[in-house]
């Protein structure tokens, strides 16, 4: 989780999503408030040595702090801090891991292990319960904590240990009344908060609570801001309960420390019941020895030396026909020279026997010998225990032939386990696909192949924890949703086309595939991942070169059209001229024969033009068209193919060259220019009507030319504009002026060839302008 903070008031200006998670507010909540505001901080006097410490040092590293959520829980973060400079100001920048998760478990297996000894310490219970109290204010607060038992003999609640800070102990009541008897008859934990309080309510002389008819007692005395009780119980049984109350702090349980009491309630249970047990034992040698002849197990009784007692539950394990055969006899004399472990069964026995002694109980596994001299697995606990006035070892031994069958079998399980890992493990790493696993709830990151790893450009650390949001691995957030809404519907999915993006910022195309699976309960994501972008731009290649194909299969067909139209009226012209000439040569007037020439000659001209502009568009679609830039007089030039056009046409029409700017060092192919400005400057001629101006207008813009050429001829029909460029396509208003349909591609390859671009503008009727960008003036490489 991570914030920046203004360090000179504290005030929030910027949390992430993990922030907001963790403490459970929008991000609109919490921006622009400051920690006390929002009372972050369950101990002020952290916040107070946190500062100081960021003060001092500019930088706080690992502070392990309370946090308190929006919903009043507490959150255990371990915070790490740094004072950064932005513009001058100074800022805290902090980022925080959640640690309460592992904090409790700290807590529960430190109490845990604390009551355990607590109940092997104890003389008693009345000397067990004050341990479990001083364990129970470790975990949460407990001033006010009692143990309340029933007796079924009376039927009465009482209080064998209870300490409260505002009340003396109660006096035995019926379980038919109060919250302590609530607990006890539903075997339920019961939080008495803020919202339980509200629904309390006064009946006569009793207080009950809406929706819990069964809870109904007499008040006395001041009550608690905050009430907790959960139940002591054996295998589902409760026999008591064990409750913490605060009078100030309403908010100082909630429903994890319900959970906590619940845990260590039932670890108290176990010792409670405990402790009974051995003062039940303790209390009648005549009881014992009624469980000792009864008893299912194996009970044996012996000191130091020999077996002094065996029941017949022992007699039948072992295959014996008689007590006398095992009595006397010491344990190693019923078993084999040596245990599983190696050590010697004589060894062994001794060391068991003296850790009884000394510490009052011990249990093991242990291999015993039958009447048949088989060997037959045993799970042993000796207690030392006193018989009269005689200290004694008692032996419970129970068979666990099946156990250990169990056992063996599930080594080999998990061996056959531990190798089918190992080669889904190899798979998984060695595999050239991407391959990742993550957990469905947060999607962050557990594990990724060396394939992934390789591909996204990041150490397996630098993903672990993170999921594909954070690494900003889907280029589009939405599809991402959808991608897993898919996978949480259908579990499956199969070759999801999606553009993911690498740490370098590339994004690349892959197909992705995912399975949802389960690991030690929780559900993961097995992804898989084939980076396809390299076949995409190889098929793009493959359509663009097809589609090159198809454009020059329809130029060649159209060329055919051309030839077969616009050749044919020339040809035509020719031979009919040429006809003329070869019948009435000698009967014709000089001017007419000279006339008829001319007429050849410029039949000749537009056949020799049509054909050069098809080759040369031949050569720019094969990149056969070279490309000499050279350095040349911008200004010079285009008054020259100015001059060139108005003698081609005849002077047909005006052409007014404008140049602004020095315009004189320009640096390109002088013959590519010429096939661009000649074809647009004679289209302008050709389509205006005669004696209209045309205007050539070049202007330096930087390092490009900016020219335009302006005609106020016949315009270009608006549903001709998107094809202008097209072969052999023209105009649906200028079809009975000659023309072939390919000067304008000319001019648009040529234009692309020089590195340049063009644009146009047009108004049937009103003529058209077209603008040329060329990079004219930048300095040569």
């Amino acid at each position: 989780m991570h914030s920046l903070v203004r360090f000179s008031d504290a005030v929030l200006l910027e949390v992430n999503e993990t922030f907001t998670k963790t403490l459970g507010y929008s991000r609109d909540e919490v921006i622009g408030k400051t920690p006390f505001e929002l009372n972050f901080w369950v101990a002020p006097e952290s916040l107070h040595r946190y500062r100081q410490q960021l003060e001092t040092k500019g930088f706080v590293r690992d502070f392990e702090v309370e946090l308190r959520a929006k919903d009043g829980s507490k959150r255990t973060v371990l915070l790490s801090s740094e004072v950064v400079d932005i513009d001058g100001v100074p800022y805290s920048l902090s980022a925080g891991v959640d640690i309460s998760e592992r904090k409790r478990s700290e807590k529960i297996q430190q109490a845990t292990y604390q009551i355990s000894e607590a109940a092997h310490a104890a003389e008693d219970l009345s000397s067990l319960y004050p341990q479990i109290h001083e364990i129970i204010k470790g975990l949460m607060p407990a001033h006010n904590f009692y143990i309340a038992l029933f007796d079924p003999t009376t039927e009465l609640i009482s209080f064998p240990y209870f300490v409260d800070e505002r009340s003396g102990q109660p006096e035995p009541f019926p379980p038919g009344t109060g919250l302590t008897g609530y607990v006890l008859r539903t075997g339920k934990a019961l939080l008495l908060d803020g919202s339980m309080n509200a629904r309390k309510k006064r009946v006569g002389d009793k207080v009950t609570f809406k929706g819990f008819k069964e809870i109904s007692y007499v008040e006395s005395g001041e009550p608690s801001a905050i009430w907790l009780g959960v139940p002591l119980s054996i295998q589902g049984k409760p026999f008591g309960v064990m409750a913490v109350q605060d009078y100030q702090d309403a908010a100082a349980y909630g429903e994890e420390e319900k959970r906590i009491l619940a845990f260590v309630a039932t670890q108290t249970a176990l010792a409670i019941e405990r402790k009974r047990a051995q003062q039940a034992l303790q209390e009648s040698e005549q009881k014992f020895r009624a469980l000792f002849e009864g008893s299912s197990q194996g009970v044996m009784i012996q000191d130091e030396e020999q077996f002094l007692e065996v029941n017949s539950a022992t007699l039948r394990m072992l295959g014996f026909a008689t007590a006398d055969q095992i009595l006397g006899r010491h344990p190693k004399d019923t078993s084999p020279p040596f245990q599983p472990n190696g050590e010697s069964s004589a060894s062994a026995s001794l060391r068991h026997i003296a850790e009884c002694v000394e510490k009052g109980s011990a249990r093991f596994d242990w291999v015993g010998l039958n009447a048949r001299g088989e060997q037959v697995p045993f799970e042993v606990i000796l207690t030392r225990v006193e018989l009269g006035e005689r200290k004694v070892i008692q032996a419970v031994i129970n068979d666990i032939s099946e156990r250990k069958k169990a056992e063996t079998e599930l080594r080999a399980s998990e061996a056959r386990l531990r190798e089918s890992e190992a080669r889904f493990s190899t798979a998984f790493h060695a595999s050239p696909v991407l391959i990742t696993i993550a957990r469905l709830r947060d999607k962050q990151f557990v594990e990724a192949n060396e394939a992934f790893l390789e591909w996204i450009g990041l150490e397996r650390a630098q993903i672990a924890g993170r999921n594909s949001a954070e690494l900003g691995l889907w280029e589009d957030p939405e599809e991402r949703a959808k991608f897993f809404a898919e996978l949480r519907r259908t579990h499956s999915l199969r070759n999801v086309e999606s553009q993911l993006r690498r740490h370098d910022g590339a994004v690349r195309t892959v197909l992705v595939s995912a399975n949802i699976i389960e690991i030690n309960g929780d559900p993961h994501v097995l992804g898989f991942g084939l980076d396809i972008t390299e076949s995409k731009r190889a098929e793009a290649e493959l359509q663009r070169a097809l589609a090159k194909e198809r454009e020059l299969s329809q130029l060649k067909s159209d060329f055919v059209s051309l030839v077969s139209h616009e050749f044919r009226t020339p040809l035509e012209i020719i031979m009919s001229s040429a006809d003329n000439l070869d019948r009435y040569h000698d009967r014709l007037p000089a001017e007419k024969r000279e006339q008829l020439l001319r007429t050849i000659n410029k039949s000749v001209r537009r056949m020799s033009g049509m054909m050069e502009e098809v080759l040369l568009l031949g050569r720019l679609e094969t990149d056969r068209m070279t490309f000499k830039p050279a350095a040349f007089d911008l200004r010079a030039f285009s008054q020259r193919v100015c001059d060139e056009i108005e003698s081609a046409t005849g002077k047909r029409c005006p052409i007014h060259l404008h140049v602004e700017g020095e315009a004189e060092q320009a640096f390109g192919d002088e013959n590519v220019l010429r096939h661009i400005f000649t074809n647009l400057l004679s289209n302008a001629v050709k389509y205006s009507s005669p004696n209209q101006s045309v205007d050539f207008v070049v202007r330096r813009a930087g390092d490009d030319a900016a020219c335009r050429i302006v005609d106020h001829g016949c315009g270009i029909p608006e549903a001709d504009q998107k094809r202008l460029f097209q072969a052999f396509h023209r105009a649906s208003n200028v079809r009975q002026i000659p023309g072939t349909g390919l000067g304008l591609l000319i001019v648009h390859r040529c234009v692309a060839l020089q590195g340049g671009e063009i644009h146009f503008e047009s108004s049937e009727g009103k003529g058209t302008t077209f603008t040329v960008r060329l990079p004219l003036f930048a300095r040569p490489s």
